[in-house]
Parts: structure tokens; C-alpha cells; sequence
């Protein structure tokens, strides 16, 4: 009877223990992907991009394609990067402020060619890839982005510890990745829908319709403007993190005009500073 009680006992201190790990993972969990928010809503447009030119009954099947591939890069970011976090924790923090670098670099290089200021890497024409090349392409980049997600999802764990790490990892991208490409998948389709609804005999259909098709187009810029935002506020946000000394110089002007609006100028700012000494060793390279 005794020791009935005892592992009664050990089942609900287990129980107990189960509980709070999780607590932590759903209140770390959305800490996580509020501040990869950014990445992710680059991401919407850049997927979504991958499916131009595909015939309309080949979008599904390239997405879910992509969308394993994408798993399969986040389970494997998720290994290498508990493994450095734990033997070599300022490793992380480097990937951190170098995945900062490069996400203000590339928004503020998307900006310069709206403003005209830069050129575009347009050659004139479009390579046509075939859908296994695009698949490829696709997973290439994901893995850029999911690096990013993931660096940031485990430098919001803070020093939380090595399983509710993990957990937290593995739920955010599983979380991520379906949402991202089950929007996406919405996306591409927008059109298509809007166009059946075109055809349906009453008015009103015929109206939603149009208005579908009318939008999807504008929905991806609106994307892909909201994207950049955000992609500069967590840069900046990152570089605020990491450098204790900038935090603390711009520390009043952010009390007067708030935190985002400050981490969104800093991470402008320094992705157009990294876009110039680009362009610099550019020319100078030749």
C-alpha cells in the first residue's frame, strides 16, 4: 500500500513536471514566432513566388513538395543548432547577429530597388526552371529563412532549459512551416477560385469572384511590403540584443517614439549601411 502511494505520488510529480514543461513551451512558443514574424512574412511572398510558371495542377503538388523539404530543413537545424547552443553557445549568438546582418541587408537592398536608388538583378530575361529545379531552388532558399526562424526561436528561449528548448524548436517549426504554406497555398490558388466564381450565374458570385482575382495580386505586395517592415524591426531588434552599448544610447529615443519603431529604424540603418560596403567591395573587386 505504501508503495502504491509513493508511485502515485511519483506519477503526479512526473505529471506535475510534464505541465510546466509544456506551460513554458506555449508561452515561449508564441515569444518565438512573434519575433520571427518577420522572416515568416517574407517568406509568404518568396514561397509563393516559386510557383510561377507552374501549370495550375502542378502548384499543390510542388508546394507539398517544398512544404516535407521545409520540415526536413527545420529538423535539421533544429539538431545542429541545440548542439551548438549547448557546447558553444557563443557560436549561436555569432549565427544570430550574422542571420541579422543578412535579413537588413537584403530588406534594405529591396528597398533601394523600389526608391531606384539600386539597380535589380534583372537580366533581361526569365531562366526557366523545370519543377524539380524549382523545388530545389525553393528548399535553397527555404533553408536561408529557416535558419533565421529557427536562430531567433532559440535565442527567444533564452536560458530555458535543453528539452523545452527542443520542444520548442520542433513545435515553432512545424507551426511555421504549415502556416506559411498553407497560406501560400491559398495564395496561388486565390485566382483560380475567383475565376470559377466568375462563372457561377448570379451576380453577386460573379462580383466576389472578380474581386479575388482583383486582389490576389495586391495581397503579395501587401505581403511583401509588411514582410520588409518586419524583417528591419527584428534585425533591429537583434543588433538592440546584442550590442548592450547601442541599447542603452538609444534607450531615451525609444521611451519617446517606442521600441518598434526604433528596432525597425536601427535595422533600415544598418542594412543600408551593409548595402554600400557591399557595393563598395563590389567595385573594388571588379
Amino acid at each position: 500500500f505504501t508503495i502504491g502511494i509513493i508511485m502515485a505520488a511519483g506519477l503526479f510529480a512526473l505529471f506535475d513536471d510534464v505541465a510546466a514543461i509544456m506551460d513554458d513551451v506555449a508561452v515561449l512558443g508564441k515569444v518565438a514566432i512573434k519575433k520571427s514574424a518577420g522572416v515568416t512574412g517574407d517568406d509568404f511572398a518568396v514561397s509563393a513566388g516559386q510557383c510561377s510558371g507552374l501549370p495550375a495542377s502542378r502548384e499543390i503538388p510542388v508546394l507539398w513538395k517544398i512544404t516535407k523539404g521545409s520540415l526536413v530543413n527545420k529538423a535539421i537545424l533544429t539538431v545542429v543548432l541545440l548542439l551548438i547552443s549547448y557546447f558553444a553557445p557563443i557560436v549561436a549568438v555569432v549565427m544570430l547577429g550574422l542571420g541579422a546582418c543578412y535579413i537588413a541587408y537584403e530588406g534594405a537592398e529591396k528597398v533601394l530597388e523600389w526608391a531606384g536608388v539600386l539597380h535589380g538583378h534583372d537580366t533581361g530575361h526569365e531562366e526557366v526552371l523545370s519543377e524539380d529545379d524549382k523545388v530545389k531552388s525553393a528548399l535553397r532558399t527555404d533553408m536561408v529563412l529557416s535558419t533565421e526562424i529557427m536562430i531567433i526561436t532559440l535565442a527567444a528561449t533564452g536560458s530555458a532549459p535543453l528539452l523545452t528548448q527542443a520542444l520548442i524548436l520542433v513545435s515553432v517549426g512545424i507551426f511555421i512551416t504549415f502556416l506559411i504554406y498553407g497560406i501560400v497555398t491559398l495564395l496561388v490558388r486565390l485566382d483560380d477560385m475567383g475565376l470559377a466564381l466568375t462563372r457561377s450565374p448570379r451576380v453577386w458570385t460573379q462580383r466576389i469572384g472578380e474581386g479575388m482575382i482583383t486582389a490576389a495580386p495586391k495581397i503579395m505586395r501587401a505581403l511583401s511590403v509588411i514582410g520588409t517592415v518586419a524583417i528591419f524591426m527584428v534585425a533591429g531588434g537583434i543588433f538592440m540584443h546584442i550590442f548592450h552599448s547601442l541599447h542603452e544610447l538609444l534607450l531615451p529615443v525609444a521611451e519617446l517614439v517606442t521600441t518598434t519603431l526604433t528596432e525597425t529604424v536601427v535595422g533600415f540603418i544598418s542594412g543600408t549601411l551593409l548595402v554600400g560596403l557591399m557595393t563598395v567591395v563590389k567595385k573594388i573587386r571588379g
